[in-house]
């Protein structure tokens, strides 16, 4: 793992603790891969960025892998949360962040062959993907931010 790589995924966990909720919610709402929205955050930062067919790309790529591994998983994880005991659960939990680890993994093979640009319209072009608004969820985390 490189420097790159290991400061990136720090960062995304340091934003992930910030904004749990709001991922999870477009997770689980909208099917937002949660690594794929830290991912264009972080870029955004660094103002590097990708265009919206790469963003197509890797969307497609993680897709795939998802829907054969970690969303069953994930459903199965689900539905055990009422009928299995603390423990066992928390092992589930560990089971998917190890699967989200693998995405990760797949999504730093995939930009290491990326050629990034400089400009910084990631979550633009990520959330466009999802026919989501970057403005909405903007002010949805502003909600959050003022309630909490």
């Amino acid at each position: 793992m490189t420097e790159l790589d290991k400061r990136l995924w720090q960062q995304c966990d340091i934003h992930y603790a910030k904004h749990r909720e709001l991922c999870l919610n477009l997770q689980n709402q909208h099917q937002v891969n949660v690594n794929l929205l830290l991912l264009a955050w972080y870029l955004d930062g660094q103002k590097l960025g990708l265009d919206r067919a790469q963003w197509q790309e890797v969307i497609q790529l993680l897709s795939r892998w998802e829907s054969q591994l970690l969303v069953p998983y994930r459903r199965l994880r689900q539905r055990g949360k009422a009928r299995l005991p603390a423990p066992e659960y928390r092992r589930m939990l560990d089971v998917e962040l190890s699967l989200e680890r693998q995405g990760q993994s797949l999504i730093l093979n995939w930009l290491r062959r990326q050629s990034l640009t400089p400009h910084h319209h990631n979550l633009q072009n990520f959330l466009h993907q999802y026919d989501l608004d970057p403005l909405v969820v903007a002010n949805f985390q502003r909600q959050k931010d003022a309630v909490a």
